[in-house]
């Protein structure tokens, strides 16, 4: 008798150095680092093994600044599987974002240079004795901003593309010189107001591309996010005024749903503008020494009276959203 034939089997490739993500999911890790394919395609945290350790002998001498042998593919790419999901409230939200921004920064030697700033200062842990080459960097992104600003001025194109460009750099601008100023410094500001202006002119109707929401939606709500942080710092004698087109954007229902979580400032979009109109107010107070009952009337009204809708299930969004509530003791100390 003959014996049976062998059970032919798919022969399978066993790793013990993939990531805990692929590991759990029982599937073939291709070790990528820092992040490999498959959690980058999904969006997800690539936790990947620590070495072995081995005893080595090294002769000790002074090491360059670690980014300074990083070439422009590195830093982006550290940018977009590290720097990303630090930025975003979901880390599902990251993957779609990076496809949005990526075309952005190749066209613009503003936002090369400014998310290279950024990567190196993050990358660095805010290390001072590594800020130089973050800071050069951020002095060539504004001279670049400016160049680019005026090319477009002088061609009149005004072109969608072009819009989110200079925005999305003035915003990265913003966020540098809040890290690396002196408090008394107004770097940023001067940013934000022209992340204002162009945000503005960004929500024209001409401009609306359902295929870029997920652009679009960025930027909204990271202007939204920064008016608010920099409320109080804006002097009553010369005022910043919000986007009106983005007023009325954000009382559209699904920036407060738990349907849609917003990359940066989750479901409380909304919210955030309302705080930022507090912190204008308590600077006035402070500034003019004049109250006005009836706008902390209505003011603390909005901020009680908001609520989220379609989140039973978005319990930490709700509670960070409560949190921005707090607004309502800067009326009660102006």
């Amino acid at each position: 008798m003959n014996p049976p034939p062998l059970r032919s089997t798919a022969l399978r490739i066993k790793t013990h150095t993939g990531c805990q993500q692929c590991k759990r999911r029982k599937i073939k890790c291709d070790e990528t680092k820092p992040i490999c394919r498959r959690c980058q395609a999904r969006g997800d945290h690539c936790s990947q093994p620590a070495r072995p350790e081995q005893w080595q002998t090294v002769v000790l001498r002074p090491v360059a600044q670690p980014s300074t042998h990083l070439s422009d593919d590195d830093l982006l790419q550290y940018f977009a599987a590290v720097m990303l999901k630090d930025m975003v409230v979901d880390v599902k939200t990251a993957a779609p974002l990076r496809q949005a921004l990526d075309p952005l920064i190749q066209r613009s030697k503003a936002l090369l240079y400014s998310v290279r700033s950024l990567t190196q200062i993050h990358r660095n842990r805010f290390d001072p004795a590594s800020m130089h080459a973050p800071l050069q960097d951020r002095q060539r992104a504004v001279v670049a901003l400016r160049q680019e600003v005026q090319q477009e001025l002088v061609d009149a194109l005004q072109s969608r593309s072009a819009l989110n460009r200079l925005l999305l750099a003035s915003l990265f601008l913003t966020i540098l010189h809040a890290w690396c100023d002196a408090p008394h410094e107004n770097g940023a500001l001067l940013h934000l107001r022209g992340a204002t202006a162009t945000v503005d002119l960004l929500l024209a109707p001409q401009y609306r591309d359902p295929r870029t929401v997920v652009l679009q939606d960025f930027l909204v709500g990271t202007v939204a996010f920064l008016d608010m942080m920099y409320a109080f710092l804006i002097p009553a004698s010369n005022p910043l005024p919000q986007s009106s087109r983005m007023l009325d954007m954000l009382k559209q229902d699904r920036w407060r749903s738990g349907t849609y979580i917003h990359p940066v400032s989750g479901l409380a979009t909304p919210l955030i503008m309302l705080v930022a109109q507090t912190g204008r107010y308590y600077r006035s107070v402070v500034d003019l020494r004049i109250r006005d009952p009836r706008r902390e009337h209505e003011l603390e009204r909005s901020l009680l009276a908001w609520q989220p809708l379609d989140a039973d299930d978005k319990t930490l969004y709700v509670r960070v959203a409560d949190a921005y509530r707090l607004g309502v003791h800067l009326l009660r100390i102006a």
